[in-house]
């Protein structure tokens, strides 16, 4: 049987919910339909507290599926705000990879441009840093400028890149492993069924998944909202 979750039972059912079930609710938003969840999800986003502390770090995920584009703006201001960790930073460039427009596309390449540099790489590489970056630049072509700048990076420092990072980016962009001269001529940008690839392996990623089942949750709701039983 399929089960249909409402923004407008969730939420009645949070006033009455402890911890745990508050937070279930909270991801659970991402998975149901109505007006009240996206202003309700984008209120809790701006709380002022770190990304990394409270009820505004569980609504980033659902308030992004929920909004998509539209959560752009707030998506930037906590990828952008010092003193993240990194772990919240690839979270947070997840989601951006996954939900943002092109407004984001400066800070990207700047985020990556200083994950590539030395004590930076050396101390927090992770393969996924280079995918993630280069799977959001290459979905925007008004991002293509800045996809330029990525790949003359990444060319430039080809042999120090990991074999993981290496063979990403062998499949995903090609020109990048035939020694493309980028001090003649741009590199070439992914082509069309590159990119497609780069959507794929964002979508199969297990980056921070977040994603309730309706079933699982219909008990919280039948219990602390008497009315739906």
């Amino acid at each position: 049987m399929t089960v249909d979750l409402r923004d407008e039972d969730i939420l009645t059912a949070l006033d009455r919910a402890d911890e745990e079930e508050r937070a279930l609710l909270i991801l659970a938003l991402g998975e149901s339909a109505g007006e009240q969840g996206p202003p309700f999800l984008r209120r809790l986003v701006r709380d002022p507290l770190p990304a990394e502390l409270g009820l505004s770090a569980l609504a980033l995920t659902p308030f992004a599926e929920r909004c998509g584009s539209d959560a752009t703006p707030e998506l930037l201001e906590k990828f952008t705000a010092s003193g993240r960790k990194i772990d919240t930073q690839r979270w947070l460039l997840y989601l951006i990879a996954r939900c943002a427009d092109d407004r984001a596309g400066d800070a990207v390449l700047a985020w990556l441009t200083r994950r590539l540099r030395g004590e930076q790489r050396g101390r927090y590489a992770d393969p996924d840093d280079i995918p993630l970056a280069i799977t959001y630049l290459a979905q925007h072509p008004n991002c293509v400028r800045l996809l330029e700048a990525a790949g003359s990076h990444l060319l430039a420092m080809w042999s120090e890149l990991v074999k993981d990072e290496r063979r990403w980016l062998s499949r995903h962009w090609n020109a990048l492993a035939t020694g493309w001269d980028a001090t003649q001529a741009p590199v070439p940008p992914p082509t069309a069924v590159e990119v497609e690839r780069m959507r794929g392996w964002l979508a199969q990623t297990s980056f921070f998944q977040s994603r309730v089942l309706p079933e699982h949750v219909q008990p919280i709701l039948e219990r602390l909202n008497p009315s739906r039983r």
